[in-house]
């Protein structure tokens, strides 16, 4: 029987969480060309995907699967770690810490002469974009 609500549960929270990310993010704002440059070039300026206290990583990687080079070149990706901590009130143990960490890619695709380093926050949440040098697919997955 608590196995039962337990599974529930998890599939209820699944739901809402998967839910909260499509309404985050829509076909309009991803085509949003970002105020600066360094947008998710630089430590000071990562790309907001938040989302993390809900679904851990997934918002990271889902935005991760809409970029794309300039001319819609597929991208491969590697994770190189985490770095740069700074305040959030959005860790999962808020209540006893308020610090984030920062995650670090290298992309690339066909035709660049050297990956790109994004620095991605998956605290803290505004409208991502696609960063210098590259675009977002017109659609986002909504599974």
């Amino acid at each position: 029987m608590h196995t039962t609500r337990l599974l529930v549960g998890l599939l209820l929270f699944s739901l809402s969480a998967h839910r909260a990310f499509a309404a985050d993010v829509s076909t309009s704002a991803l085509s949003e060309t970002p105020e600066s440059t360094a947008y998710g070039l630089t430590q000071a300026n990562p790309i907001k995907v938040g989302g993390f206290k809900q679904v851990g990583s997934r918002k990271v990687y889902q935005y991760i699967s809409q970029l794309t080079g300039p001319n819609g070149e597929a991208i491969s990706f590697q994770r190189q770690g985490s770095c740069c901590p700074f305040e959030t009130k959005n860790t999962p143990f808020s209540e006893v810490s308020t610090t984030g960490l920062l995650d670090i890619f290298w992309i690339k695709y066909e035709g660049i002469q050297a990956p790109v380093k994004l620095y991605i926050n998956s605290y803290d949440f505004e409208m991502p974009k696609a960063p210098a040098g590259f675009k977002l697919k017109s659609s986002v997955d909504k599974k």
